[in-house]
């Protein structure tokens, strides 16, 4: 999900708290793809496998028992969400307009004067500001994604809106600002907040066999289609002070499982995810580090602590997690012969907690180290810079209901870019990456996705049957 304009009270009460916990002037860089409907795979699948290895053993019928008010509307809640994000995620139809520019979008997203001038691209344009409008709905057994001049507010589990509009605001530089919306269902933010302290609770009272034990009981579909492409090599629950429980989990990554069912995204996948490494630490103004998350290759490592069904520091007390936090986020990987990524890219983040808004602010104002090849950094910096300068670039997410409507997600950014040789040259190695994954990878991940959800919503309907409202 990907987002554009203000508009609602979620985004207005997600900049207030951004403004009383963090700088007045906020940023985010989202460089590598200005996509109407980018999905990055490999970060939400392993987000995913995650979540499910621990819960499938861990109290997932607990989980989904809370998802509504009874056995009935949780089963259907939980029916709704998953459509929806089965819908949207997995394989779509593309109507004509969306079809012509979607390889122009993804190729000039670096460069974008070479999209500012071309009417064609956009649904509407004044001045130094052009924007496209995007659609998304169930068709019967297909989902349909559009370029549209109006795009009706989402009323049905699946409907999506998305707004990407450029604006120009200086000599090469220009501004790229995403907004999406997509509607998931029934299910109350609180009932989500509730099912995730029942995965937590679990965890607590549990052991790394039990975990182990669960994964064909709760989750058998779910866990057939995951253990196409993930493996739980390790779980360690361990008691810590105070009455917390200490979680690490190890997960294998094995693109090569993924040959038969789906070759051209295994190949893609060797090619381009197995070579990159990383880290992510959450940590607060006190130092205290609340999760941390670990990738290198072929697998990576989640490690936190939880304790009376929420998070707690990894050291020192347990405590509830301050509304300021921030991440430290390391990345590199290879393309072709160059290795190119960045260390110590901080983001500030503040946190919205109420009955019916949960979600975050996030703030990158600080340029990371970049690692590039010497000489182009050395030439080039100016335009790396750009994203972070004055003010830099935001990113928020939320999760929003309303009596008698929807309940949205919702996810906007906005990234400065100037460009330069070093944006044509960055643009060049994701077209590369871009070319690859449309021949054939894309098709297939649509569908491997598509079946993760199939798999979820037939596995939930079976722990909480699913019956008419």
């Amino acid at each position: 999900m990907y987002a554009c304009t203000v508009g609602t009270s979620t985004l207005r009460t997600l900049r207030g708290a951004a403004r009383e916990a963090l700088p007045a002037r906020l940023p985010v860089v989202e460089i590598a793809r200005v996509m109407p409907r980018c999905r990055p795979f490999v970060r939400d699948a392993r987000a995913l496998a995650a979540l499910l290895l621990l819960a499938s053993g861990t109290g997932c019928k607990a989980a989904v028992t809370h998802l509504g008010e009874g056995p009935a509307d949780a089963g259907a809640n939980a029916d709704s969400l998953f459509v929806a994000l089965g819908a949207h995620f997995g394989p779509y139809e593309m109507n004509a307009a969306m079809a012509a520019i979607e390889a122009p979008l993804a190729r000039y997203s670096l460069i974008p004067s070479q999209l500012f001038g071309d009417s064609s691209i956009w649904s509407s344009g004044r001045g130094d500001t052009r924007t496209l409008e995007l659609g998304g709905h169930l068709r019967g057994n297909s989902y349909v994604m559009g370029k549209y001049a109006h795009v009706p507010p989402p009323t049905h589990p699946g409907d999506y809106h998305g707004t990407l509009r450029l604006q120009r605001i200086g000599r090469e530089e220009y501004e790229w600002r995403v907004h999406d919306i997509l509607a998931v269902g029934d299910v109350r933010v609180s009932d989500l907040s509730d099912a995730l302290t029942a995965i937590f609770l679990a965890a607590q009272g549990n052991t790394d066999t039990r975990v182990r034990a669960g994964y064909q009981a709760a989750l058998p579909r779910t866990t057939r289609v995951m253990s196409q492409l993930f493996s739980l090599d390790t779980i360690r629950l361990r008691a810590a002070p105070s009455g917390a429980t200490d979680v690490m989990l190890d997960i294998g990554f094995h693109p090569q499982r993924m040959a038969t069912q789906a070759p051209e995204l295994a190949r893609y996948l060797a090619k381009y995810v197995t070579p990159a490494s990383g880290q992510v630490e959450l940590y607060d103004d006190q130092g205290a580090t609340w999760w941390t998350v670990d990738g290198s290759h072929d697998h990576f490592t989640m490690h936190f602590r939880v304790r009376g069904g929420s998070m707690v520091p990894l050291t020192g007390a347990p405590r509830s997690m301050p509304q300021r936090v921030h991440a430290r986020i390391d990345l590199q990987t290879k393309f072709l012969v160059f290795h190119v990524g960045f260390q110590s890219l901080v983001a500030d983040i503040a946190l919205t907690r109420e009955d019916h808004d949960k979600g975050f602010v996030a703030i990158f104002q600080h340029e990371p180290e970049w690692l590039l090849p010497p000489l182009v950094e050395h030439m080039l910096r100016t335009s790396l810079s750009t994203p972070f300068a004055n003010g830099g670039s935001f990113l928020t997410f939320d999760v929003h209901d309303s009596t008698g409507g929807e309940t949205l997600a919702l996810r906007e950014f906005s990234v400065a870019i100037q460009e330069s040789s070093i944006m044509r040259w960055l643009g060049g190695l994701g077209n590369s990456a871009m070319s690859d994954y449309r021949q054939g990878a894309e098709k297939e991940a649509d569908r491997w996705v598509g079946q993760l959800f199939t798999a979820l919503r037939a596995d939930t309907r079976a722990l909480v049957p699913a019956t008419p409202r």
